[in-house]
């Protein structure tokens, strides 16, 4: 244990004593400066040798070696006729070593000779990598740009199916006493598979179904933006967590590649809970449930409901994939609503069917029929409406960011109507859009507009027979603030009707103050009218956000500019932007 000790006590007390042996270093580099110098520097390693001390014979070795690393370094940049003048000086405990660089002139590419050869000779994705090496013609010579753009006949070749190609010249000759250098490169992309078939895990799905998300057929040439596609729209599915697309075993006699889909399904059943408040509706509880896979064929249907103080809704929804399942779908629904509101209240049964499909240009276009049938309480009258409403609806949503974007918009678009005599009491056509936009304005500063239009065309002698659900009202957290929830509708009796047309604007300004806070002002405008003549009412206000990983968190004071409204209210309400 003694000699333990002493041997423990000898490292403790030795290691300053070492460490105090090492020669501080200090290395200039002069002549040189930019890409040059940072590149001459990295082959050095000039970094690590000089922030810590060195022994004496490391620093010797290291300056016995540093011209030719400099030399190397200099060269990959193009500069071959590099002069260098080194010195090193010791004094006690350091070392200063100094290098004065000249380039002098870089070697210029006097000839380029690019050839593809193979199937792929006459490829768009081979040519545009050709031209890239033609460019180089006349430049200064980078041994960087030479290997990427070798390595850019590789990578088409990988991505277009070109497995068995290969180089037969690949070579930079280069004639430092002439500053210059001839590039040849001879790529033969040799023959080009094409798709074979394409296998699916066993599970509940059928094969064929699967088979509907795949955008190729067999035969097809290979093409591995094709196989990116198709995972990205399995895993876009409800039906997948986690999805892998491999090429199979390499074909011995034949240039059909076999694919090979290894998946896992997400959970059959799902289920969602929710709780919220919001001034318009009160406190919200809110249910969800799930089958994402009814059959094999990829059916699936949701069940739904909600509950706050104002509403009530429930539902029922069975969606039946097509043959692009992503893009179209048919959806059956049934749903139950309910609203009571201080001057009138509604219960509506409605049950309809929708053709859904995601157009190229991203917008969803649905076209539907809807049966609607609602009791109304208005004015103190009861209003009884069967309405049968074929119509269609486009909706499109883009932002850089879920939780604070910067940059987004969307759009919805709904147009329906019922005919009298059939399938319904009264004709009348209705329309309704909305439309949201956010830019940035300065940094953590944005710019907010909102705007909701409405009108419906109807006989005025049938106008006291629509439905609650059908008549416009402007007012509350996401319409003209400032004003009770669905407050701003022209009056009978003293009672709210709603009226025959919709008008809502909104502009909005909110600062970073804080990494997930901001403060708002905003000017909101609008109102139900049935004249589009009619006075609109508006207000001003301020606000608080909290960028919640849910979503933005709003409570806003807004000021109403009616003399006849209360002097301020309160707002709050929790959601996206957009």
């Amino acid at each position: 244990m003694s000699i333990l000790r002493a041997f423990v006590l000898l490292i403790i007390f030795s290691a300053p004593a070492f460490a105090s042996d090492g020669l501080k270093v200090d290395v200039v580099i002069s002549g040189i400066s930019g890409e040059e110098l940072d590149n001459v520097k990295v082959h050095l390693g000039y970094k690590d040798f000089t922030s810590n001390p060195q022994r004496e014979i490391s620093v010797r070795r290291w300056y016995k070696l540093s011209s030719q690393r400099i030399l190397n370094s200099l060269q990959a940049l193009g500069y071959y006729s590099v002069d260098i003048d080194s010195d090193y000086v010791k004094a006690e405990n350091e070392v200063e070593i100094s290098f004065v660089i000249d380039l002098n002139e870089p070697v210029i590419i006097s000839f380029v000779e690019v050839v593809v050869g193979g199937d792929g000779q006459n490829d768009p994705a081979f040519q545009k990598v050709v031209e890239s090496f033609k460019q180089l013609n006349g430049k200064r010579l980078r041994h960087d740009q030479y290997e990427a753009l070798k390595s850019d006949l590789t990578n088409v070749a990988v991505e277009k199916g070109y497995f068995d190609s290969e180089f037969i010249t690949k070579k930079v000759d280069v004639y430092p006493e002439k500053n210059s250098a001839v590039i040849k490169t001879k790529f033969d992309s040799k023959k080009r598979y094409r798709f074979g078939d394409v296998s699916f895990d066993q599970s509940r799905l059928d094969q064929q179904f699967l088979y509907t998300f795949v955008g190729f057929k067999k035969g097809d040439y290979y093409d591995a933006q094709k196989i990116i596609k198709l995972r990205t729209k399995l895993l876009s599915s409800q039906y997948f967590s986690s999805v892998s697309v491999v090429r199979g075993e390499k074909p011995t006699d034949s240039l059909l590649w076999p694919i090979t889909v290894n998946y896992q399904l997400k959970p059959r059943y799902k289920y969602d809970f929710g709780i919220g408040y919001g001034t318009d509706t009160g406190g919200r509880l809110s249910f969800g449930f799930e089958d994402r896979l009814v059959n094999p064929l990829g059916h699936h249907y949701s069940i739904y409901a909600e509950l706050s103080q104002k509403k009530q809704n429930s539902g029922f929804e069975y969606i039946l994939p097509l043959e692009d399942p992503l893009h179209e779908l048919y959806k059956f629904n049934i749903a139950y609503d309910r609203e009571d509101i201080d001057f009138a209240k509604s219960r509506a049964l409605s049950a309809g069917v929708e053709r859904v499909r995601i157009k190229d240009n991203d917008w969803t276009r649905t076209i539907f029929l809807r049966y609607l049938h609602e009791k109304s309480y208005i004015a103190e009258r009861e209003v009884n409406a069967t309405l049968l409403l074929p119509g269609i609806s486009w909706i499109q949503s883009h932002s850089n960011d879920f939780k604070y974007p910067t940059k987004g918009w969307m759009g919805n678009i709904n147009l329906m109507g019922g005919v009298e005599s059939v399938g319904s009491d009264f004709s009348l056509f209705h329309a309704r859009a909305r439309f949201k936009f956010i830019r940035k304005l300065l940094p953590g500063m944005r710019l907010l507009l909102r705007t909701e239009l409405g009108g419906m065309y109807i006989d005025a002698s049938d106008f006291d027979n629509v439905p609650l659900s059908l008549r416009f009202f402007a007012g509350g957290d996401k319409s003209v603030r400032g004003y009770d929830y669905k407050n701003l509708s022209p009056e009978y009796n003293g009672y709210k009707i709603g009226g025959r047309y919709l008008i809502v604007g909104s502009t909005e300004v909110d600062y970073k103050v804080k990494e997930d806070w901001a403060i708002a002002t905003f000017f909101d405008n609008g109102g139900a009218i049935n004249n589009l003549k009619d006075n609109l009412e508006s207000s001003v206000g301020i606000g608080l956000r909290w960028f919640s990983p849910v979503g933005p968190v709003r409570l806003d004071l807004a000021f109403p500019q009616d003399q006849q409204a209360e002097n301020y209210r309160f707002h709050f309400s929790i959601g996206p932007d957009l």
